[in-house]
């Protein structure tokens, strides 16, 4: 296993696996702390879309992992906003790659603006 795949903390693999099978997240909130990609915010199956939304920092990376409601589709969300650091970019492009290898899922978007996973961008996605 590379050192890339190592940078997740066992607590975010944890929760990844608990939401990828028992389904009771639809989805995760993955953060570049300490030089760990930890989960910081894990939202409940009764969670809406727009609290989704409220997870994604404006000037900040992020990895989200979301289950599409009503479906079994993975979305593995790369949040990349223009406002985010030269720094942040380049470390979360750097990883990106060993959390996906990670985290099964159905559908990747690298998202710059909270309009590329609006419920009806998602929802396009649904039927690809």
């Amino acid at each position: 296993m590379s050192t890339i795949e190592n940078r997740m903390s066992e607590q975010a693999l944890s929760d990844w696996h608990e939401m990828e099978s028992a389904q009771t997240y639809s989805g995760l909130v993955l953060k570049l702390e300490d030089s760990k990609i930890v989960a910081t915010d894990k939202k409940l199956i009764t969670d809406t879309h727009d609290e989704l939304l409220l997870a994604l920092p404006e000037r900040d990376c992020r990895y989200i992992l979301w289950r599409y409601p009503g479906t079994t589709k993975i979305f593995f969300i790369f949040w990349y906003p223009d406002t985010a650091t030269i720094r942040s970019k380049m470390l979360y492009t750097s990883l990106h790659s060993g959390v996906l290898n990670r985290c099964a899922h159905d559908v990747f978007i690298t998202a710059t603006d909270p309009d590329e996973v609006s419920k009806h961008a998602l929802f396009e996605q649904v039927g690809t």
